[in-house]
């Protein structure tokens, strides 16, 4: 599950360069710069739905690692845990098929997605698919 949030999520190429999408924020290889996740949602104005879908996921995934950790105290519901993981993976999808539809020439390629919705499987209850 921590692997998720450490891999990119989501691929965007440019013409000009390539931009890396993390659970923690935006990556530009060249020249290098990271922004936060709090800063792409406090600096930029008014933000569009499909462009608030990334730090939704990313909010999302913050409180699955939450859950996740209340199996140290047996606390956790393994069903909210996998259930946020999939939520996360669903708003990551609408964000990066939503900013290639609208942006000419751009590609987001949401691999995230995949490593999410695979972390919700992998935690999903052991009852799950059983009567």
């Amino acid at each position: 599950m921590l692997a998720a949030g450490a891999l990119p999520w989501v691929l965007i190429s440019y013409e000009s360069g390539l931009s890396l999408v993390f659970s923690f924020g935006f990556v530009t290889p060249r020249p290098l710069h990271i922004q936060s996740v709090l800063e792409y949602v406090t600096t930029t104005r008014a933000l569009p739905g499909w462009l608030l879908a990334y730090p939704t996921a990313a909010g999302l995934y913050a409180a699955a690692v939450a859950s996740r950790a209340l199996a140290a105290a047996a606390l956790e519901d393994r069903r909210v845990t996998t259930g946020l993981l999939a939520l996360a993976g669903l708003d990551l999808l609408y964000f990066a098929v939503s900013f290639s539809e609208r942006r000419l020439g751009v590609v987001a390629v949401p691999v995230g997605v995949a490593l999410l919705w695979f972390a919700a499987w992998a935690n999903r209850p052991d009852d799950w698919l059983r009567a």
